[in-house]
């Protein structure tokens, strides 16, 4: 028996991931029974793309911010100890939890019970270990490096990358001592993949929410500067425009300007249309954290122009190149307005990247491989 439950998304939140792992769990162990457990809106979410699996509703708390955050914790903390309870009713029975905040994996660590078998995927709340960004952010980093300093030999951690394992060493040597999955990003990828129609004007695209945090403003002044100059350049918006972007918006970006989220046809009009794919994402905010935005780009072929960062650069050495990376923002932005040639997309290095995505993605990202990731932990250091 496999429960599997996310304890901290409601409606569409983490439905991509959470999907794709209830696939990857149902054919890896084909022979098992699977229940997930979540919040009733997403059950209902998760349910539309997912076979083979029951489904059980729990009560997720969602109000976030401030103090807000304990209270969530907390809330999730004591779901959490009822799941395992549930899971300790069944001999060779074993727990998944997909997402936990640092302060509930605190507490489950402190208080929680031991002798359950779980597993528990980390997400980007890794990044918090690294102590370099607001004050609470340092607060959960706090609570979450405590969590790790206990070990229980019942817990396994599901880390998505392994450059993302690697650089967890590197910023905390004593995660060796715990038992450790590392599992690339499952995802829903969809065949045939979409196809693009036109060759000009070249469309640029950033996937994924637009905020300061992922350096997006670069790609609105890019877009500035691109009409400055006259390039029939156009540039797109794939994702909700967060409001710490208000002071770099203008007219030269197609975005959505009440600030909502596309519906999947606006998603996918844009989508189909781009010529690349945009990442500004730095080390600084991404040597812990993997991109759902990059895998949206694998899975719909379009290469992409990127600052270097760990995470694109290991898929990248895996597959070949996959589009142009950059020291910086600025010289990304700089190749755009100075260096790229309008006809690259007819060009067979273009052509190439298209190749070397699709093989990508049909091999080293093959459901088998991925399974057999998820059957085999790294033995612990003692």
């Amino acid at each position: 028996m496999i429960y599997v439950s996310d304890i901290s998304s409601v409606a569409f939140r983490h439905e991509q991931f959470n999907k794709s792992f209830l696939e990857l769990l149902t054919k890896t162990y084909p022979s098992e029974p699977i229940v997930f457990l979540g919040e009733a809106e997403h059950l209902r979410v998760i349910k539309e793309d997912t076979s083979n699996i029951k489904y059980q509703e729990i009560p997720v708390y969602d109000k976030r911010g401030g103090f807000k955050e304990f209270i969530r914790a907390y809330h999730q903390f004591q779901t959490l100890r009822k799941l395992l309870r549930l899971t300790r009713q069944h001999a060779d029975a074993r727990l998944y939890i997909l997402l936990i905040h640092p302060f509930a994996h605190f507490l489950y660590k402190l208080f929680g019970d031991r002798k359950a078998p779980i597993s528990i995927v980390m997400h980007g709340e890794l990044e918090s270990l690294k102590f370099n960004k607001h004050f609470l952010n340092k607060i959960w980093g706090f609570f979450q490096k405590q969590a790790f300093a206990k070990r229980n030999h019942n817990v396994t951690y599901i880390i998505l990358g392994k450059s993302i394992y690697r650089n967890l060493i590197d910023v905390l040597p004593s995660f060796l001592s715990q038992n450790a999955i590392v599992l690339d990003h499952p995802y829903p990828f969809s065949e045939p993949p979409l196809l693009r129609k036109d060759t000009r004007p070249i469309v640029l695209s950033t996937l994924g929410v637009a905020t300061k945090a992922k350096n997006t403003h670069h790609f609105f002044q890019l877009a500035e500067q691109a009409f400055a100059k006259s390039l029939k350049y156009k540039f797109n918006v794939c994702g909700k425009v967060y409001p710490n972007m208000q002071c770099f918006l203008n007219e030269h970006v197609n975005y959505k300007r009440d600030f909502g989220i596309l519906t999947r046809e606006e998603l996918d009009r844009l989508t189909l249309e781009s010529s690349f794919t945009v990442f500004y994402y730095e080390n600084s905010d991404y040597s812990l954290c993997s991109s759902g935005s990059f895998w949206d780009a694998i899975n719909t072929e379009i290469p992409l122009l990127y600052v270097h960062n760990d995470y694109f650069d290991y898929y990248a050495e895996i597959a070949g190149p996959i589009g142009i990376p950059f020291k910086t923002p600025e010289e990304l932005n700089d190749y755009v307005l100075n260096g790229l040639d309008p006809d690259i997309v007819n060009s067979d290095r273009y052509k190439q990247y298209i190749a070397n995505i699709r093989a990508f993605k049909t091999g080293y990202m093959a459901t088998e491989n991925l399974s057999n990731q998820l059957k085999y932990p790294i033995i612990p250091a003692v």
